[in-house]
């Protein structure tokens, strides 16, 4: 084995970390917290709130787990696969491995689901696919029993795709695959003894990835956060446009839907208020009424129509 830390540091701070996080959960949530809301706190924000700047939420995230079963299952990954490659490297590798593993793999599931998801599943699926793909030229990385460890790894995503098709389950499937695609390249490319080349693939991957956290048309939440915007800024014709192409998406998001019914609602109102001005009661009225189609509830339009002469 390649010398490295006799003792791994990092790994048992990890999996301290999980533990100690999930039970602050289960405390906010007997306090009457919502789930979301002690994502939020604790990190995990909704997609919405990443596209508004909160960047975190794709590194973060990792630590939080939705159940005592998923949080076991991925502790007992970090400690075997963290141990495994911290002692054979340092704190320091195992650490930047980790980092870019939470991000790559939650930016892959959020670019793909809008919601980057929580728990540590892509970060362990990378680690050990960048075991088993160092091992192919790195003698100190030849886990043994590898080949049946990466079997029953991808027995566990069948198993997952299958649950999600099943239940009412959400495995961050998108998640564990880019994990394994993503370390068991870096990891292969590691086992050439060139970090030049392995850390530039993975960097670039995140830069790639990066990307689509200010510009994914194909989101539903990446529009509405663009129509939202476009909106508190009084633009309503950019706004339109992507609370249009939120439709074009999902034609019955309801969202949307209400969003542009709005919009049409305060551009009326907007036009029939100049026309009252310029004293022309017709067209104003008609108007007024437009509004009362769309809204019968809409007390300014009838307070105006009783006013008019």
């Amino acid at each position: 084995m390649k010398k490295g830390q006799s003792f791994p540091w990092l790994t048992i701070l990890i999996a301290f970390l999980c533990v100690g996080i999930y039970f602050w959960q289960l405390y906010l949530a007997t306090s009457g917290h919502a789930y979301i809301e002690i994502y939020d706190q604790l990190g995990a924000p909704e997609a919405f709130k990443l596209y508004q700047g909160q960047y975190w939420g794709v590194c973060f995230n990792s630590f939080l787990h939705s159940a005592w079963q998923l949080l076991i299952f991925n502790l007992i990954g970090i400690l075997y696969l963290g141990t495994y490659i911290e002692r054979r490297t340092n704190f320091l590798t195992l650490g930047i491995l980790g980092l870019l593993a939470s991000i790559i793999t939650s930016l892959v599931q959020f670019t793909l689901t809008d919601n980057a998801g929580i728990g540590m599943a892509g970060v362990n699926y990378f680690l050990l696919s960048y075991i088993y793909g160092r091992s192919f030229k790195d003698t100190a990385f030849k886990m043994e029993f590898r080949n049946a460890i990466m079997l029953v790894g991808l027995a566990f995503i069948a198993l997952f795709i299958f649950t999600n098709s099943m239940t009412w389950s959400n495995f961050g499937i998108r998640s564990m695959i880019a994990g394994l695609v993503i370390g068991s390249i870096t990891g292969f490319l590691a086992g050439f003894r060139n970090k030049i080349a392995s850390y530039s693939f993975v960097f670039l991957s995140l830069i790639g990835l990066s990307t689509t956290l200010f510009f994914a048309p194909w989101s539903i939440e990446w529009n509405l956060y663009k129509a939202q915007e476009y909106y508190n800024n009084d633009n309503f014709e950019k706004a339109k446009y992507y609370y249009n192409q939120t439709l074009l998406i999902e034609p019955k998001y309801y969202s949307s839907i209400q969003n542009l019914r709005m919009i049409e609602i305060e551009e009326l109102s907007n036009k029939a208020f100049d026309m009252h001005q310029n004293e022309e009661y017709i067209q104003a009225h008609k108007i007024y009424d437009e509004i009362l189609k769309l809204d019968p509830n809409n007390d300014w339009a009838k307070e105006q129509i009783d006013i008019l002469p």
